[in-house]
Order: structure tokens, then sequence, then C-alpha cells
């Protein structure tokens, strides 16, 4: 029986064009876990719900919930005392919509407090009601609104912020692409794309291409296809050529890469995404 407990909801309608999916993790007191997340192609809005939230009023409320962009590596995390952390993974056009087309700042692989890139008043609100309601799923609905709710507002948005979300949405559907193509698409020279990228969604082409890859890795390993062939479909030069890259990304060869997506945390992202690898 799994002590973590985790839930999951499956987003559709107009919302799954921002959010790809919803997950939420409570780790409680007695289970010491380490959990490591690899790079994916989603940006990722999380809120930490620890016990003490809502309680005091001068506690942290509306500075507990995170924006994070693509990562370059994996990270791990020991857990330590009650931990319940919900997720929101975003699509590009998403993480602009969530933030007002305000760009993250350079934050580069790290996390940034979405208070400190738009405004305290914005997470406050989520943050109780999350605190308040009473199960996991129940929590997961609150997210799932709140974005909503920003998503149906009407705001102007910079021309490079919704330049970079359509090309970054392109790499990610297709990262064996080429990004020139993709910057022509755009009108644009693989430059500027490159810039808006940076600016707007706090990352590159390359690594946004880089992640996307090894998801691709993940889907299709998991179909018990043999590795060469996983390889090819992925786009990867070889086999040798996969192996390095898994290895740069996550510190594990591709088999073990692949074996390694049997924790509840891991079922969890899987069932809600189609495939997605979180370790």
């Amino acid at each position: 029986m799994d002590v973590i407990r985790c839930a999951h909801l499956t987003v559709t309608g107009p919302l799954a064009e921002q959010v790809s999916a919803l997950v939420a993790v409570e780790v409680p007191p007695e289970a010491r876990e380490r959990l490591c997340i690899v790079p994916h192609e989603s940006f990722v809005v999380s809120v930490d719900c620890a016990p003490h939230l809502g309680r005091d009023p001068l506690d942290r409320r509306g500075e507990c919930t995170m924006f994070r962009s693509i990562r370059d590596g994996a990270s791990a995390t020991d857990t330590g005392g009650h931990c319940l952390t919900l997720f929101g993974l975003l699509t590009p056009a998403g993480a602009i919509a969530m933030l007002d087309g305000q760009a993250p700042e350079g934050s580069g692989d790290g996390q940034r407090a979405v208070a400190g890139i738009v405004d305290r008043g914005v997470t406050v609100p989520l943050e109780v009601a999350i605190a308040a309601a009473p199960t996991l799923d129940d929590k997961l609905q609150r997210l799932g609104l709140w974005f909503e709710q920003r998503f149906d507002r009407h705001r102007r948005v910079d021309r490079g912020a919704l330049r970079a979300a359509r090309a970054a949405a392109r790499i990610a559907r297709d990262p064996q692409g080429s990004i020139e193509e993709v910057a022509r698409l755009e009108t644009v020279s693989r430059r500027q794309l490159e810039r808006d990228i940076a600016v707007w969604l706090d990352t590159s082409p390359k690594r946004l291409a880089q992640a996307a890859r090894l998801q691709q890795v993940a889907r299709r390993g998991a179909g018990r296809h043999g590795l060469a062939d996983v390889a090819f479909e992925a786009g990867f030069a070889d086999q040798a050529h996969m192996t390095r890259s898994i290895r740069r990304m996550t510190g594990l060869t591709p088999l073990q890469f692949l074996r390694a997506g049997g924790s509840p945390v891991a079922r969890a992202f899987r069932a809600a995404t189609g495939g997605t690898v979180f370790l």
C-alpha cells in the first residue's frame, strides 16, 4: 500500500489549451522519500499547501505559489514532515497568460514566486481557497478554477510574447524539427526567436527541444520498444547519442530511466499526462 497519496484531474475543454495536467502529491510525516523530477516540456505552477497555511495572518499566504520554466537537468529533494503540493503543468500559452504576459525576468532554471512576477493579491485567494478545501480532488478543483479565471481575463500581450508561445508550442510538439523553420514560420530571424523565448518564457529553443525529446523517449519506451527503435523514433542520430543525452539530463542510462517510473508520484504524473516521467 502506498504511503504517499496522489491525485490528478483530467483537463478538458478550453482549459486544455493552457493546462495539460493538474496533480496533487501528499507525503505524510512518517514517510521519508527522495523525489526527483526530470526535464519535461511543461511550465509548472506549484502551490505548497503546508499545514500552517491560512492559520496566521502573518504567515506566508500569497508566497507559496511558484513558477518554474523548463528544467535543464534533474533535481531531487528529500521529504521531511508533512508535504502537500499541487502542480499545474502549463503549455507555453498558459505560462504567458498565467503571468499576465509579464516576463519572468531571467529566473533561469530556478523557481520564482508568482507574487514576485505579478502581484501577491493574485495568489492569496488561491492559497486560502486551497487550504480550506477538504480533499485532494477539491484542492485541485480550486487550482483549476483559478487558472480558468486568470485565462478568461482580457489583456494586452506583447507580440513577442505571443510569438514565443506559438514557437515554443511547435518545438514541444516536434522537438526534432528545425529551429530555423520555426523562426521562418514566425517571420523573424532565429536570433530574434531565441531572444523572444528567453525573455518571455525564460528558456531556450534548445533546452525546450531536449526536454521534449526526453519525454518522447519516456512515452515510446513505455511501449516496450527496443532502445535502438526508441532512439530512432525520438530523432537521435543513434542509440549512443540518446544515451549521452539522457545521462546528461538525468544521470541515468536509458534503461534505468525507463524503469524508474514506478513510484506513486511517477504513476500519478504518467496517468495525468499520458506518459510524462517524474521519477
